[in-house]
């Protein structure tokens, strides 16, 4: 009875520290999904080839991309490939006019999402840098 007796006094108390728990406990969890959401790499990216957009769906990612190509023709490609941390290993493949290539790259993007450094290979046996920021 003198327990009762109290929880009945202190009543008012402990609803707003269990008010005040809960609230920490939303924006805690509102603070964890953002963070979360903030290091997505779905997006627009400047790139050293144009325009890059990935768009990531339960670690596979693809994206589309367009530059101008050699002799004013537009190259258009598109991307495929796995998200395994903030690497993403993919293969390529573009058309420029009626030529088609292909090849294989990887990124690695930064914490945040906003960028990453890669490279790409090609069937024929050139490389290079692809390096992108989040627009």
């Amino acid at each position: 009875m003198k327990l009762s007796l109290i929880c009945l006094n202190q009543k008012n108390k402990i609803m707003k520290y269990t008010i005040t728990i809960l609230f920490a406990a939303i924006l805690s969890l509102t603070a964890c999904g953002s963070t979360s959401k903030s290091g997505s790499i779905n997006g627009t990216y400047t790139t050293d080839f144009g325009d890059l957009t990935l768009k990531e769906d339960n670690k596979k990612v693809t994206g589309t991309y367009t530059y101008p190509g050699v002799n004013g023709s537009e190259a258009k490609g598109t991307l495929s490939g796995d998200l395994k941390d903030k690497t993403l290993s993919f293969t390529w493949e573009q058309t420029q006019g009626d030529q088609k290539s292909g090849g294989s790259g990887s990124f690695v993007f930064s914490a945040d999402g906003k960028s990453f450094t890669g490279s790409w290979s090609d069937s024929k046996g050139g490389t290079g840098q692809w390096n992108g920021t989040k627009k």
